[in-house]
């Protein structure tokens, strides 16, 4: 595969706000779910252990958990597809001073709104103590959803070096996507046969390989998607398989006999997570622009994702707090429902409003994208 060349700023990937737009399904999926699949004395809310419906919970939530992995790729492809063909060092200090108003900045706020709403929902007052929360904000500790921020801006470090790297050599680019998966699995296996790595889950070194490989395809992404076109058949239908072979590993860990190490868990996770951004990626561009209207509203959510992400755990809260389940198991079914509808569709809304009051502030309309059609003329994501 050979990168595009260019002086040009590449056209934006519309096809990715459709994969944007599954993986915040996923979060706000897994969030809404999770006391459905807790244990006796772990929730209000857990079920009989071994029921069905606390079964299905169990997969739905666990085949979900694609979600963070995928968005690591999707921001592999994103940031190597912009800056790959005009990357050079000196641009490193304006990278660095777009991600801190685009993300630093953003997540320093909503971590002072969720340290203020937390308490003022479960204790009904606030005490606002400046050190703690300032130490709270290394691991993200005032927000469950929040350690993805920790994440992402450790690989919005990394990334002038990874780039700098790979621009300077054609074998570190044809190499990087093993690179990044030896690093990972060496981390991985430090951790589970040397000792425990602290706050592993929100080290960038536990998902490095997915990002280097959205990277390597975000390099190459026109070949990439003439590849899919043939490749497609095998890619879809081994993504589906994978999300399967994870949701059986969880069921059978903790409904059947187990037998199986972490490490099967892991890979299950890491194979779904890679396959199912390639077949989304394809999807996104090939198969919704055929429904216009489906097409249309997940472009729509993905552009709202990232607000969605960050609101939806207070809405959420809200409902649960306010609201109980009453009656037999229509009801409690009904509850779940409500409660990934309402976070989802309340923050879609308050995204999407805050975009347009940002806008008419601004004085900006929103760029037209026809359904599946990368926007000419317009930087990539």
């Amino acid at each position: 595969m050979e990168p595009s060349k260019g002086k040009k700023g590449r056209p934006k990937i519309a096809e990715l706000d459709i994969v944007r737009a599954v993986a915040i399904l996923a979060v706000v999926l897994i969030h809404a779910t999770a006391d459905a699949t807790a244990r006796a004395g772990e929730s209000p809310l857990a079920l009989a252990e071994g029921s069905l419906t606390q079964m299905g919970f169990v997969a739905i939530n666990r085949m979900s958990l694609f979600a963070v992995p995928l968005f690591l790729f999707i921001s592999g492809v994103v940031l190597f597809y912009r800056y790959y063909d005009t990357w050079s060092l000196k641009q490193a200090a304006g990278f660095y001073r777009k991600r801190i108003v685009s993300s630093i900045i953003p997540y320093v706020i909503w971590s002072f709104v969720y340290y203020v709403f937390n308490q003022w929902l479960f204790t009904r007052s606030v005490v606002i103590e400046w050190i703690p929360f300032l130490k709270m904000l290394q691991w993200a500790d005032v927000g469950y959803h929040l350690y993805f921020m920790i994440i992402i801006i450790q690989f919005y470090l990394l990334f002038p070096l990874m780039m700098t790297l790979v621009k300077s050599s054609g074998i570190l680019e044809k190499l990087m996507v093993p690179i990044g998966f030896g690093i990972q699995a060496g981390f991985y296996a430090y951790n589970h046969y040397v000792a425990p790595l602290d706050h592993r889950p929100s080290l960038a070194v536990t998902y490095i390989g997915v990002f280097m490989l959205g990277g390597y395809i975000g390099i190459h992404y026109s070949a990439f998607m003439q590849w899919m076109r043939r490749g497609a058949i095998l890619i879809v239908p081994a993504a589906v398989l994978a999300g399967l072979a994870l949701g059986g590993l969880f069921l059978n860990d903790r409904y059947g006999s187990g037998g199986f190490s972490h490490t099967w868990f892991e890979t299950a996770q890491n194979v779904y997570a890679m396959l199912l951004g390639m077949a989304l990626t394809w999807v996104g561009a090939v198969v919704t622009p055929r429904l216009p209207g489906v097409h249309k509203a997940l472009l729509a959510l993905g552009s709202a994702s990232f607000g969605i992400y960050l609101a939806h755990p207070a809405l959420l809260s809200l409902y649960r707090v306010g609201i109980q389940p009453t009656g037999g198991m229509l009801s409690y079914d009904l509850y779940m429902l409500l409660s990934f509808l309402w976070p989802l569709l309340g923050s879609w809304f308050l995204a999407t409003a805050y975009s347009w009051v940002s806008r008419s502030l601004r004085g900006r309309k929103p760029a037209a994208v026809p359904p599946g059609v990368p926007a000419k003329g317009t930087a990539a994501n």
